[in-house]
């Protein structure tokens, strides 16, 4: 069983409804059917799960890029089409006071910008290219 993807797929169905702050833990193992403690033997809490759920669903995207050689702009496109598909997902786990996905999500793309640059043979680490990457 992939316990993490039945949690993300509990916070997920939350998130249709709700804001992330005011979803529990609780409320995530009781829609999930599985226990608290095991939700924290793989999570610190819903904001870690959150941040989580993110990766895994940018993951098939950007590996699409990366090892099958797809194209920026597909790419971008697959993006785009993902925030569509889970904007309520990322409409109100971005809508917290105490929580930020927008950091999630920008560390994926500065992750993801960085690895472009790098195939395209620049040094990211060079003063000047490292500030693309974090703009």
């Amino acid at each position: 069983m992939d316990t993490k993807g039945v949690f993300s797929g509990a916070l997920m169905r939350l998130l249709e409804t709700r804001c992330i702050d005011d979803i529990t833990v609780g409320d995530i193992v009781e829609e999930s059917g599985l226990g608290r403690s095991t939700f924290y033997k793989h999570f610190a809490d819903k904001y870690e799960l959150a941040r989580w759920t993110h990766v895994s669903n940018q993951r098939p995207i950007m590996s699409s890029y990366f090892e099958e050689g797809g194209s920026f702009r597909s790419t971008l496109i697959r993006n785009i089409e993902n925030y569509a598909v889970n904007a309520d997902f990322y409409r109100n786990a971005s809508g917290s006071e105490y929580y930020s996905l927008r950091t999630a999500v920008y560390e994926v793309g500065r992750s993801f910008f960085a690895g472009r640059l790098k195939t395209c043979g620049l040094d990211v680490d060079r003063p000047d290219i490292a500030l693309l990457v974090r703009m």
